[in-house]
């Protein structure tokens, strides 16, 4: 390799202190590296990479207001501003377990911690830059999809005497897999961990299991891992995979909350979080997901104004038992959802839905009067409207629900049935808000869904019986059997004595569907029927 001086190689120093910037410019200048631009923030850095092709990036975590060197990563490569001729070293003071493992998502190249002297700042550089050379041709054959040529150059790589034989070793192991190469993975791999059960042959070993369709050997290859490193995050994406495949929700939620904790900067993260959140029912989870989503989102390349909006209708939507224990949340989604509106380019249609949804927050902000005008106002820019759109239709709704004008949300749910009675599609998104569901398919999915939870409860399978039935009550929050199935699964978990505050979670239950319920409805004797059987 030549020495540095005489690679011709651009560099970008994306540094807050003026004083490290200069510092690290006058070390890259003592190795004879003179073409060198800076940047302050992470804009700025940007805006250069618009600009300028760059050899390598030395770039701070922490870089006050604005990005931070984790989000700016994320930004680099999602813009597609640096390819993979870049190199992206993190340089920074900050060694938390958050910051480093934030930096190896983003697959930083590199991560220095400070202080730093020049001898270790020019060893580290050409240790990367050689490394970076000598898998160049095999990047390049992965990128024109040529499997073939990068396992052969890989294998010649691998030999005991080159310098990089193990980082070429596991980055043949993963060409196996993307090849779905299985068998000769998994051989691969068995000889791997007989001379040295290393991580990351582990984990390929469990991915040639998933790849095999031997899932539970997967999962516990996976499990065995976390015990000996629980912040290893691609294990948890593996069981993930798994108890998706395996349509095991509950664990499914558990695992990309086990990630999310060993790695909450992560905003995807944090969104798959939520979703499989909303999708459980667990709306507490998926509020505390989407307030980190509508934090980190502010300067992330992927925040979105619906992350604010999501936290908003969720906050809305909650149960008044999860409101009376924190009652700030309708206060603070107001401040999000404003926040994110001011910071996000919003167009008018999802700006009246915004404005439906501030009413709400509003009202059970103990703004009332403030609530009722503002949904006053989107009510009257919402019947001026020339076009139907069942999604602003259904936030209305929802508003005039918070009002407690439930007559006239009642005839309004009607109408738009019949508005929409040729519509499938219409009807679908509009079951959540009906107390039967309209949509064919949804029936359907009813139907199916009492089936297996009322065959999970007839086994005294209780927890798996509310699972489904709360999965179900995602797409039919109003219905009313749905809610008495929940609450009666419940019961049969307190009469057989299991632990946990579920005589509270019974009143609760019994609570929300009293508020909804009717004396003249079909299902208000069973209604008493669980009543008595709380009681006993």
């Amino acid at each position: 390799m030549l020495p540095l001086a005489e690679q011709k190689l651009r560099f970008l120093v994306v540094e807050d202190s003026s004083f490290f910037r200069s510092a690290v410019s006058s070390m890259l200048n003592s190795f004879g590296i003179n073409d060198i631009d800076v940047a302050q923030n992470g804009n700025q850095a940007l805006d250069s990479c618009r600009s300028h092709h760059y050899d390598v990036i030395l770039c701070d975590f922490n870089l006050g207001k604005g990005k931070n060197g984790h989000q700016l990563l994320e930004a680099l490569r999602h813009f597609k501003l640096i390819t993979t001729d870049t190199l992206f070293m993190m340089l920074t003071a900050d060694t938390s377990r958050q910051a480093v493992l934030a930096s190896s998502e983003c697959a930083a190249d590199d991560y220095l911690t400070k202080p730093i002297n020049a001898v270790v700042l020019e060893r580290r550089l050409i240790r990367a830059i050689r490394s970076h050379q000598t898998f160049k041709p095999v990047t390049a054959a992965l990128e024109q999809n040529n499997t073939e040529l990068a396992i052969a150059l890989l294998e010649r790589l691998c030999h005991p005497e080159q310098r990089l034989a193990s980082q070429a070793k596991k980055l043949l192991g993963d060409v196996l897999l993307q090849a779905d190469k299985f068998d000769e993975a998994d051989t691969y791999f068995q000889c791997i961990l007989e001379e040295k059960p290393v991580e990351w042959a582990r984990l390929g070993q469990a991915h040639t299991f998933m790849g095999k369709t031997f899932l539970e050997r997967a999962c516990e290859a996976f499990h065995s891992i976390l015990q000996d490193n629980p912040l290893c995050l691609a294990a948890y994406d593996g069981l993930a995979s798994i108890y998706h495949q395996q349509k095991d929700y509950a664990n499914l939620q558990t695992a990309i909350a086990s990630a999310v904790k060993a790695s909450p900067l992560s905003i995807l993260r944090q969104k798959n979080l939520a979703n499989i959140a909303e999708e459980n029912g667990d709306i507490g989870t998926a509020i505390e997901a989407l307030r980190e989503c509508v934090r980190l989102g502010m300067h992330s390349c992927h925040g979105d104004w619906q992350d604010a909006y999501r936290l908003g209708i969720n906050t809305a939507d909650a149960p008044q038992a999860l409101l009376a224990t924190k009652d700030l949340l309708p206060q603070e989604a107001l401040k999000s959802l404003k926040a994110a509106t001011d910071f996000f380019h919003v167009n008018g249609d999802d700006l009246l839905r915004v404005q439906f949804v501030q009413g709400r927050l509003q009202y059970l902000s103990r703004q009332q009067l403030d609530g009722e005008k503002t949904i006053s106002k989107a009510e009257s820019r919402y019947l001026a409207r020339e076009k139907n759109d069942v999604k602003i239709d259904i936030d209305h709704i929802k508003a005039i629900r918070t009002l407690k004008k439930n007559d006239q949300a009642q005839a309004l749910t009607q109408a738009l049935a019949e508005q929409y009675a040729d519509n499938e599609a219409a009807l679908a998104q509009l079951d959540a808000v009906m107390d039967e569901p309209q949509n064919k398919t949804n029936k359907r999915l009813l139907a199916e869904a009492n089936k297996e939870g009322i065959a999970l409860y007839d086994n005294q399978e209780f927890d798996e019986a509310i699972l489904c039935f709360q999965r179900a009550q995602v797409l039919f929050p109003r219905h009313l059997g749905l809610q008495m199935n929940i609450c009666q699964a419940y019961i049969g978990k307190h009469k057989r004595g299991d632990t946990g505050d579920l005589e509270h979670i019974i009143d609760e239950q019994l609570n929300h569907i009293r508020a909804q319920i009717k004396p003249q409805d079909a299902q208000y004797e069973r209604f008493n029927k669980l009543q008595r059987m709380a009681r006993l």
